[in-house]
């Protein structure tokens, strides 16, 4: 769930070995949170921008999901506390994703067509957790 919205938020180091001599970073072009934070109620990670957008997509992050400036500031417009949120985890052969991200063949424009499914919600005994709980705070 989103448990905050932080627009020109201050990067505070994570409790981590590689983060043990790093100081607060406040807002401003050196913030590697970018312009907006959308936290998750749980394990302190969340949505955010970045200050490097050619790291988006890249396994650099503590655990959090980067945007590119203009795109994690249209979400945060969109979002309010409280929204419920599903992270799907996994790599790019993982049955889940093909489930809700179909592939798309070259020349195969029906994977780009709206289908029934469309506006479906994952429902939470289809999503791989592990047995883990998949939120909580």
């Amino acid at each position: 769930m989103v448990w905050e919205k932080v627009d020109h938020p201050t990067w505070l180091p994570p409790d981590s070995e590689w983060a043990k001599e790093a100081k607060p970073i406040p807002p401003g072009p050196d913030n590697p949170l970018g312009t907006r934070w959308i936290g998750f109620d749980w394990g302190e990670v969340g949505i955010h921008g970045t200050n490097a957008p050619w790291t988006v997509g890249s396994a650099t992050s503590h655990g959090c999901l980067r945007m590119v400036t203009e795109h994690v500031e249209e979400l945060y417009e969109l979002v309010e506390v409280g929204t419920p949120v599903v992270v799907l985890g996994g790599w790019e052969d993982d049955p889940i994703i093909d489930k809700y991200w179909p592939r798309e063949e070259p020349g195969d424009r029906a994977a780009l067509e709206p289908g029934p499914e469309d506006g479906d919600v994952a429902d939470e005994s289809e999503l791989p957790n592990d047995g883990e709980e998949i939120a909580s705070r």
